[in-house]
């Protein structure tokens, strides 16, 4: 069997969600931070609340915040406060509302790559149809720091 397609997202900027789904389709970031891993995850990727604002394009999104994180240097691993901390970023976005870190998978998550759990209130099943049930898994992605 010929292998599937792998997308890179080191050029995406922003943030998206890759939803966990037998596609053929593999989708791969740069994370870590420093460590500059390359995890990857089949799904459907799909860019999630980003805009632009002004004249001269000024990002809009949650990915600001979530780079400004001060993430643990110890580990590339995330950590409960890592987890707290982007919990918290997500709880102040509305477009994340419904949203949360998956505190089972913690040991596979780092910085521009977090698994979450979507929850059945979140919007996202306005926008990407045939994506039931909820909850499901997915990862959060945005630009790497490194």
């Amino acid at each position: 069997m010929a292998p599937g397609l792998m997308v890179n997202l080191m050029g995406h900027t922003g943030t998206g969600l890759i939803l966990e789904h037998p596609t053929g389709i593999t989708y791969v970031n740069q994370a870590g931070g420093n460590y500059c891993l390359q995890p990857s995850c089949e799904g459907i990727f799909v860019p999630w609340a980003n805009d632009i604002e002004g004249d001269s394009p000024k990002l809009i999104s949650a990915e600001l915040a979530l780079s400004d994180l001060p993430w643990e240097i110890a580990s590339s691993k995330m950590t409960p406060a890592d987890a707290d901390r982007v919990d918290a970023v997500l709880r102040a976005e509305p477009e994340f509302q419904g949203i949360r870190v998956d505190r089972d998978r913690l040991a596979e998550s780092y910085e521009a790559w977090v698994h979450v759990v979507i929850e059945p209130s979140h919007r996202l099943g306005d926008a990407v149809y045939g994506v039931a049930p909820f909850p499901r898994t997915a990862v959060l992605v945005w630009t790497n720091s490194d």
